[in-house]
C-alpha cells in the first residue's frame, strides 16, 4: 500500500489525527488528504499506449484489509477508461478488385481497445453479441435514453450545416461479464440458483460501456479535431439498414466489478464544452456562445432536462448538467449534506482530471470524469454479506441521505452521479429545481437496482445490470417490446416514489 509523506509540523498533526480517530473517522480523514498530491494519477498510465487494465482483485486497492480511499475509485475509473480507449493495432481484411477480381486485401488499422472486438464484446440490450460490418467500427442502433425514452438533440444553430442531429448509442461487454452471464442464466434455468432471491454478484474483471456518439456533421468543422471520430454504421430502423457514416464519440459510461463491490463502481466520462452546469446562486443556466447541446442564451428552471412525464417534454437545445461533477449543492452554492464528504470528494475529482489531461497527448485529453459512483461496503466483508445488502436496499439503494437519517448512508462518490448525453433528463425526477433536495437526489442507481424490472418480488444484485436483466427477461421469452414495457414501468415507479 503506498505511504504519503508529509513534512513538518502538518506531518505530527496528520499522524496524531488518523492515530487516535475511530475507523469511520479514520475514511473521512484519509479522503480529505488524498487530494494533497501534486498529480494523482500515476505515471506508469503514460504514455497513453501502455496504459494496463487497472488492478480490481485481491491485489488491488479494493482487497480486505486495506484502507480504501476515495482517491482509489476515481484513479480505478481514470485508468480503466484509459485502457479501454488506448490505441491497439489492428489487422483487417478488405475485398478489393484487380483485374476484373475480388482479392483480398490485409491492412493495419489503430482503434481504441474498447473496439477491438476479441478485446470488448459489442452488444444489444439484452446481451446479444453485435458483428460490425460495412467497414464500420461501431453499429449505432438506439437513440432513445435509458430510463427517459427521450432522444437527445443536437443544437442546430452549432453545427456547420445547421441542423440538428440525434445522439447515439453503443453498448459494449467485458467477456468475463458475457461469459458469466451466460453462467448465470443456465444455472437460472436448471434451478442450480434460486431465480426469485439470490444474493450472487458478477465476478471481479466484469464490465459494461454504454457510449454516445453523434454525426460530425453537427460540429463546426474547427472542433471535429477535438473529438475521437471513427466509422459508424447507423441505423435509423431498428438495425435493418444501415448507412456509414463518421461518428465522434460525446461520453463513455464506465461500469465495472472491483473486489468487495458486485454494485458495480459507476464512472462517467464525456466530452469537454458540450454544455454548460446550472448557476444555482444566479438560478440559471447560460451560455454567451452556441455550444454542442445548449443554445446561446440562458434559461431558469428545470425545462431543458425535464423528465417526461403526464405529456410534458423537455425544452429542447437546454440540455444542462444539472450538478456539476454530480456534486449536489444549494440555491446558495453551499454543498448539500449527503452520505459523502465535500469539498474533499470534489477536489479529488477536479485533481485527477487537471493531472490526467496535462499528462495525455492524444485526443482524449479532451474527454474529463463527471465523477463516480458507488457504495461503501467497509462493514460488509464477504460476497454473501454484501450481496444481502445490496438485496435489503432493495429501490434505495442510491439514497444519498446521510447516516443517522432513517438511511444507512452508504453512497459514496457524485451522489447525483449523471453523465450529460446519456442521463440528460434523468438527473432528477422532480418537476421544479425546488424540490431537489438531499432526498430527492438521482444517481446510478435510481434505476440500477436490485429488484427485477419484471417483477420487484425477483431480486439479486445481478440486476443491478439492466442488459443482464433484459438478458433473463428474454431467455424466458420475452420479446423486446415486452422487455421495453417493463423497464418504462420500473421508472414510472421510481418516478412515483421520488414526487
Amino acid at each position: 500500500m503506498k505511504v504519503k509523506i508529509y513534512s513538518g509540523f502538518a506531518a505530527v498533526c496528520i499522524f496524531l489525527m488518523v492515530a487516535s480517530c475511530s475507523k469511520k473517522e479514520k475514511q473521512k480523514l484519509y479522503n480529505e488528504v488524498e487530494s494533497e498530491e501534486s498529480c494523482l494519477a500515476e505515471p506508469s498510465w503514460f504514455p497513453h499506449s501502455q496504459t494496463a487494465n487497472p488492478k480490481e482483485g485481491k491485489d488491488s486497492p479494493f482487497a480486505n484489509g486495506k484502507t480504501v480511499t476515495n482517491m482509489d475509485f476515481y484513479k480505478w475509473s481514470w485508468q480503466k477508461f484509459l485502457w479501454l480507449t488506448k490505441p491497439v493495432q489492428v489487422s483487417r481484411t478488405l475485398n478489393i478488385m484487380d483485374d476484373g477480381k475480388l482479392k483480398p486485401l490485409t491492412i493495419l488499422d489503430t482503434l481504441p481497445l474498447f473496439l477491438v472486438a476479441d478485446k470488448i464484446i459489442a452488444i444489444d440490450d439484452a446481451m446479444r453479441e453485435i458483428k460490425t460490418r460495412g467497414g464500420a467500427n461501431v453499429h449505432l442502433i438506439y437513440n432513445e435514453q435509458a430510463c427517459s425514452n427521450q432522444v437527445l438533440q443536437s443544437n442546430p444553430n452549432y453545427g456547420l450545416e445547421k441542423n440538428s442531429y440525434e445522439v447515439l448509442y453503443s453498448l459494449h461487454t467485458s467477456p468475463i461479464m458475457q461469459q458469466a452471464a451466460q453462467d448465470f442464466i443456465y444455472q437460472m434455468e436448471t434451478g442450480v440458483l434460486d431465480s426469485v432471491v439470490n444474493y450472487k454478484g458478477f465476478p471481479v474483471g466484469s464490465l459494461e460501456l454504454k457510449v454516445s456518439w453523434i454525426d460530425i456533421a453537427a460540429l463546426p468543422d474547427g472542433e471535429v479535431a477535438n473529438y475521437f471520430v471513427t466509422k459508424a454504421a447507423i441505423s435509423r430502423d431498428g438495425g435493418k439498414t444501415f448507412k456509414v457514416r463518421d461518428a465522434a464519440m460525446l461520453g463513455m459510461h464506465v461500469v465495472g466489478v472491483v473486489e468487495n463491490h458486485p454494485e458495480f463502481v459507476w464512472a462517467t466520462f464525456q466530452k469537454k464544452d458540450m454544455t454548460v452546469a446550472y448557476d444555482f446562486p444566479e438560478n440559471k443556466a447560460s451560455s454567451s456562445e452556441e455550444k454542442l447541446l445548449f443554445k446561446k442564451g440562458s434559461t431558469s428552471g428545470i425545462e431543458g432536462i425535464l423528465f417526461p412525464n403526464n405529456g410534458k417534454t423537455p425544452t429542447p437545445y437546454e440540455a444542462y448538467e444539472l450538478f456539476e461533477y454530480g456534486v449536489p449543492v444549494n440555491k446558495d452554492g453551499s454543498f448539500m449534506v449527503t452520505s459523502q464528504s465535500e469539498p474533499s470528494n470534489l477536489n479529488n475529482i477536479k485533481d485527477i482530471n487537471t493531472c490526467v489531461s496535462n499528462n495525455l497527448k492524444d485526443v482524449f485529453k479532451n474527454y474529463y470524469c463527471n465523477g463516480a459512483v458507488w457504495l461503501n461496503t467497509e462493514d460488509y466483508k464477504t460476497a454473501e454479506e454484501q450481496g444481502r445488502m445490496i438485496v435489503s436496499l432493495g429501490n434505495h439503494i442510491g439514497s444519498a441521505e446521510p447516516k443517522g437519517k432513517g438511511e444507512l448512508g452508504l453512497l459514496r462518490g457524485s451522489t447525483n452521479c449523471a453523465n450529460a448525453t446519456m442521463e440528460t433528463f434523468t438527473q432528477t425526477f422532480q418537476s421544479s429545481l425546488d424540490s431537489v433536495n438531499v432526498s430527492t437526489l438521482a444517481n446510478c442507481f435510481s434505476c440500477h437496482t436490485a429488484p427485477s424490472f419484471k417483477n420487484y418480488s425477483i431480486q439479486s444484485p445481478l440486476y443491478v445490470s439492466h442488459i443482464f436483466d433484459a438478458a433473463v427477461q428474454r431467455s424466458n421469452g420475452s420479446s423486446d417490446k415486452e422487455i421495453e414495457l417493463m423497464k418504462n414501468k420500473q421508472v414510472l415507479m421510481h418516478f412515483i416514489e421520488h414526487n
